[in-house]
């Protein structure tokens, strides 16, 4: 196994089948920043996690999900499995208008727009989930009453933030999973509702502990 499959599995993919087929794809990896300033391999990193979203009436009409900031570090992978893809407002307004989003209180600002009626039968505030798997997206049914999280995961997330200082999401996340091989491998609750948990406040893509101001 060359070096590049070895620091593959060192991420998180230990199939050395797996890393040997992604380091002879010839091409370079998508890389993220950590929140300590190091560097991860976005499909090595997100393999075999699972987030979750909580569902509005506007995305179950639609069969479309607003991704952020719930599901928003997936966006770096490249690949999603058949029935999952990305739209954009500014490209993709007549997809969304043809679903019957045509309100702009409720216009994502990146959607994962699923096969039409993927999500019949659900219902406002249930959960969905979201798996990184070889590269692609999957949805997965997500049981409310089995959703848990380890007690100190909200923890986690505030300790990667400096006091005084704010940190992108994206980044914050990255360094749990970093960290913690076994974080996110098992529905917990959304990100949204981690962050709450963890007293830390979000601003578009950044986060910080409560008292930071935002405009300076």
């Amino acid at each position: 196994m060359s070096r590049w499959s070895e620091l593959i599995a060192e991420y998180g993919i230990t199939d050395p089948v797996r890393a040997a087929e992604l380091a002879e794809t010839g091409d370079d990896p998508i890389t993220c920043r950590l929140a300590d300033g190091r560097v991860g391999v976005v499909d090595a990193l997100a393999e075999g996690r699972v987030l979750t979203h909580r569902l509005s009436v506007a995305e179950i009409a639609a069969d479309v999900l607003d991704a952020g900031p719930d599901l928003e570090i997936f966006l770096h992978l490249e690949e999603r499995s058949p029935g999952i893809e990305l739209v954009f407002p500014a490209t993709g307004a007549a997809v969304l208008a043809e679903r019957g989003i045509d309100d702009p209180r409720w216009r994502p600002e990146v959607g994962l727009l699923l096969e039409p009626g993927a999500l019949s039968g659900r219902h406002p505030g249930d959960l969905i989930g979201v798996r990184a798997s070889w590269g692609a997206l999957f949805l997965e049914t997500v049981d409310a009453e089995e959703v848990s999280a380890p007690a100190d995961l909200p923890a986690r997330l505030a300790a990667t933030i400096g006091l005084g200082s704010r940190q992108i999401l994206d980044e914050v996340v990255w360094q749990v999973m970093a960290d913690d091989p076994a974080a996110f491998t098992d529905p917990a609750p959304p990100l949204t509702e981690l962050l709450a948990a963890a007293d830390l406040q979000l601003s578009g893509s950044f986060v910080t502990h409560p008292g930071l101001d935002f405009s300076s």
